[in-house]
């Protein structure tokens, strides 16, 4: 394609705009490459043609599983289920259509995240609503969720836990879902998100069983257990564990979109988790547990701390394994007595 001809494909992609942007966004057309065969001097934007463009679009940017982040921003901006888009391919994508498309690609090429831009993500086989005021759940947090669930057998009934920084309320509300005798109080110091926990609660039918309470980490729990209760059966959290001098090195999604307070662990990761040991020890029930998440190559440092607090049984101790072979869940059982 001639520069004259990729100006053209820019123009007609993005509508008519100043000369100074669109040689901003000549680059872009080189990323797209060709798009369409000409049809009379005209160009109309097909679903599969618009996928490939973004596909190619975002592979410049550095922008990881490209084709599923175009396939989803169209599919929202479409209102169609992903699939759809494949018995779509041949169908015209309107002017306005195209319009908020574009304005997706945008903050995605920025890197916003894309569950931002979508205002879901999947987490444990379930829907739930993450923006700006909560981190978007990482597939190891389900971990977190499935040794809490070991903990909790199916049936029991009148348990109570506290979940300790719950953001958007996953780990609570997948709990309360998958073991529907089970009660929790879910802390967490940021009102915002919160709001974003309770519609997540509502949505999954669990309001009642799921008391949300603002304040830091244990601080606010038992003002929300029932009369007669001072303790709970299960305390688990997903503390901030990243080395503070590390948070410029991660990726941009994260380090310039998700909350600064649920990923600063201070210099050495370890700052919540160090406070957490403790105040849960003094919430939690005899024999009760304690399920955490921690950073890579923090095992040994926190089988330490709970080694230093002698409420807990240290022979009890448990970690589980994340994809990448990291200890990345820490498990451990209060004395009985």
């Amino acid at each position: 394609m001639t520069a004259s001809g990729q100006i053209l494909a820019v123009v007609l992609y993005f509508g008519p705009g100043t000369v100074s942007r669109i040689i901003g966004l000549v680059s872009l057309a080189r990323a797209g490459g060709q798009l369409m065969a000409s049809d009379g001097g005209k160009r109309a934007w097909t679903v599969l043609n618009l996928l490939n463009w973004t596909t190619r679009y975002f592979e410049t940017k550095g922008i990881g599983n490209a084709r599923l982040n175009a396939e989803v921003l169209l599919g929202k901006t479409l209102g169609l289920e992903r699939i759809m888009l494949y018995a779509r391919f041949d169908q015209v994508v309107t002017d306005g259509q195209r319009d908020r498309f574009r304005e997706l690609v945008r903050r995605r090429a920025a890197r916003e995240p894309l569950q931002h831009l979508v205002g879901t993500c999947e987490f444990y086989g379930r829907t739930f609503e993450v923006n700006s005021a909560v981190m978007v759940p990482r597939q190891e947090t389900e971990l977190v969720v499935a040794k809490c669930l070991e903990k909790v057998t199916e049936g029991a009934d009148g348990v109570w836990a506290a979940d300790l920084g719950t953001g958007s309320g996953i780990i609570a509300v997948s709990l309360a879902v998958e073991r529907p005798g089970l009660h929790v109080v879910a802390t967490d110091a940021s009102e915002d998100a919160l709001a974003v926990a309770e519609r997540n609660a509502r949505a999954h039918g669990v309001q009642s069983r799921v008391r949300f309470a603002r304040g830091d980490l244990t601080e606010p729990v038992r003002l929300h257990l029932p009369p007669g209760r001072e303790c709970v059966d299960l305390v688990v959290s997903n503390p901030p564990y990243v080395p503070t001098d590390q948070i410029e090195r991660l990726e941009p999604e994260v380090r310039d979109h998700e909350p600064r307070e649920a990923l600063d662990g201070g210099p050495d990761g370890l700052g919540a988790i160090r406070r957490l040991i403790p105040e849960a020890a003094e919430l939690l029930c005899p024999a009760g547990w304690l399920v955490f998440e921690m950073g890579e190559g923090q095992a040994n440092a926190v089988r330490e701390l709970i080694g230093q607090e002698g409420a807990f049984a240290s022979d009890t101790v448990q970690t589980e394994l994340d994809a990448g072979g990291c200890e990345r869940v820490a498990c451990v059982q209060k004395r009985a007595g």
